[in-house]
């Protein structure tokens, strides 16, 4: 790995980022079987629009903390936004579980399956790090806003849908290990690399499809968000009736 960092932040950022990076690539590796082509440059912007210009060539791409290119990985430092308004260890986490799918998949890899094994890997590597869309997202259960499988990758072009996209995607991937295994997803995503489409993908690694798997994952959601959703439901009657 090779490192960008602002020289008004790299004597600090470099002793925890650095050991990060290894420790996330070496446990991804490990997990997925597979070693990434390198070397892998890692730029960390202390600026926001720096980082936008850098992958679009324009300031703004708002609500992006990171990019991953297979073999580049950007993102915002701490600096370039707001203090505590995210967690830049998850997104460099992120990012490079991105560097493993993005590789595995030779770049055919589909929107919904690598956001939703890099944010499922977050939780994996901190559980801390994905608690905060669970209450949200029982509370769009309760108002039958949640997505369709079918749905989930034209999901992420929404601005109004991107959020629930990618925490969705995670707990379909949390699904897909459960029922057919780590070695299930890794078959999935080395399929992909063959250039199938979503539907054949699954088909020829787990012998599945789309509307199977919603039934499953419904199931699993019911299990999961069950009482909390039920509780919100609750406390919305309440209100109704006061």
């Amino acid at each position: 790995m090779v490192f960008r960092l602002s020289k008004d932040e790299a004597s600090v950022l470099k002793e925890q980022a650095v050991a990060l990076a290894h420790q996330a690539l070496t446990t991804l590796s490990a997990r997925y079987e597979f070693t990434p082509r390198g070397p892998i440059l890692i730029e960390i912007f202390p600026r926001h629009d720096d980082f936008a210009v850098r992958n679009v060539g324009l300031p703004g791409m708002i609500g992006a903390l990171g990019a991953c290119f297979g073999r580049v990985v950007t993102m915002d430092s701490p600096k370039a936004r707001p203090p505590g308004s995210f967690q830049w260890e998850a997104t460099l986490w992120h990012e490079l579980a991105h560097v493993i799918t993005i590789q595995m998949s030779n770049q055919r890899v589909p929107r919904w399956l690598t956001e939703g094994i890099s944010v499922y890997e977050e939780k994996r590597a901190r559980p801390e790090w994905g608690r905060e869309a669970d209450v949200d997202f029982a509370q769009r259960l309760n108002r039958g806003e949640t997505l369709k499988l079918r749905d989930l990758n034209e999901a992420f072009t929404s601005p109004k849908s991107i959020s629930l996209a990618y925490f969705q995607a995670s707990l379909l991937v949390d699904q897909l290990v459960t029922t057919f295994g780590e070695a299930g997803l890794r078959k999935l995503l080395r399929t992909y690399a063959l250039g199938l489409d979503t539907d054949a993908a699954l088909k020829t690694a787990l012998n599945t499809d789309f509307d199977r798997l919603q039934i499953g994952f419904d199931q699993s959601v019911e299990r999961t968000f069950g009482s909390m959703r039920r509780a919100f439901a609750g406390d919305d009657e309440c209100r109704c009736r006061s």
